[in-house]
């Protein structure tokens, strides 16, 4: 069963029903390497065997980037093919795995390439394709020999690690009725993918970097909007105009980076401030939560200088977030009386003005 999404629609690539109820309904694997002309191909694993220990890897991919399938992509026609005829499991494994050697022989060390078959809610069905890396892991024993006891060491290279870095490449894939979107983690390539992944994928980034740049500006925005009473006024008094200089000013954008930018923004607030679940919120929302990318100024726009000039001669200059603190009402006399609203004036050319009012 194929599921539509639409790449507009401001939803995870799971939602927690999808992820909690994830299920491995078919795996195997082929050994691929330097050394090997061809892949090793193996027989399937039928029942899928440690589904916890596999299921743990490829949720992991949820934290990737997200991507979309070009059209002629080979590998998205040999998932379709399996996702519509189950007896192609097997060979169309064989014939990934295949395409997966002949692109990485020369950059990859020995490993295994698994294609997993998954389904979820309403039995809506997915794919992961893993690349995984060897490890060398030694085991010991301990035995009694001449009336010590003595380690035994034995060395294990065809092993798979619960490491991070053992986990080379992961696709998780879902596909459309005429796409498919991924969510990818490339190991050599936090921000994005690695060039022969992406040739063997055929893929292309679902939003350029200028889009996630503005995506991400939204998100400050509107939690700008939504907790401006709940904001020290300082911080209030800078607006969209600190949101953009301190975005512009971040080279790269992700998990690492999104803690400081907000501190940066809306000032250190605790980890329970209603500001900062509403930032984490829309961030997944908007699915920029685990996205890495390489923030483009251009994309941001420097706030227009507003003005108010009066006949007889008073200007009025302002940005537009503070708009909200420029009243103007006409009054009976004709006359049009403005009034501004400020936490603090820290510029008067003029002392007197200081005391207009107060004398």
């Amino acid at each position: 069963m194929l599921h539509d999404r639409r790449q507009g629609d401001a939803m995870p690539f799971l939602t927690d029903a999808e992820r909690d109820d994830l299920r491995i309904d078919r795996m195997i694997f082929h050994v691929v390497g330097p050394d090997l002309e061809e892949p090793v191909l193996l027989a399937e694993f039928d029942p899928p065997i440690f589904t916890e220990f596999f299921l743990k890897r490829i949720k992991s991919a949820l934290g990737g980037n997200a991507y979309r399938f070009m059209q002629d992509s080979p590998t998205m026609a040999t998932l379709r093919e399996i996702g519509g005829d189950d007896a192609v499991f097997v060979t169309g494994s064989e014939r990934l795995a295949g395409a997966f050697q002949h692109e990485h022989r020369r950059n990859s060390i020995d490993g295994v390439f698994f294609l997993f078959l998954l389904s979820t809610v309403d039995d809506r069905r997915l794919f992961a394709l893993v690349k995984y890396d060897n490890d060398q892991v030694l085991k010991y024993d301990i035995a009694d020999r001449d009336g010590q006891r003595r380690a035994i060491l034995e060395e294990f290279r065809q092993t798979f690690s619960t490491k991070r870095e053992s986990l080379q490449k992961i696709a998780l894939v879902r596909l459309g009725e005429e796409d498919g979107e991924l969510m990818v983690r490339d190991r050599s390539r936090p921000d994005g993918i690695s060039e022969y992944f992406e040739k063997f994928l055929r893929v292309r980034r679902a939003a350029t970097p200028a889009e996630f740049t503005k995506k991400a500006e939204r998100v400050f925005k509107e939690v700008f909007r939504q907790h401006r009473a709940d904001l020290d006024p300082d911080i209030v008094k800078g607006g969209a105009r600190r949101i953009n200089e301190q975005l512009r000013a971040t080279r790269e954008f992700g998990p690492e980076t999104q803690g400081q930018l907000f501190d940066s923004i809306f000032g250190m607030l605790p980890d329970d401030s209603p500001v900062r679940k509403t930032f984490k919120r829309k961030l997944t929302a908007q699915r920029l939560d685990e996205e890495t990318f390489r923030v483009d100024p251009t994309a941001i726009p420097k706030p227009s200088r507003k003005r108010i000039e009066t006949i007889e001669g008073i200007q009025i200059l302002f940005d537009e977030e503070v708009r909200n603190r420029i009243e103007r009402r006409e009054l009976d006399t004709g006359d049009t009386e403005i009034r501004i609203t400020t936490a603090r004036v820290t510029v008067d050319d003029d002392d007197a003005l200081g005391r207009i009012g107060g004398a």
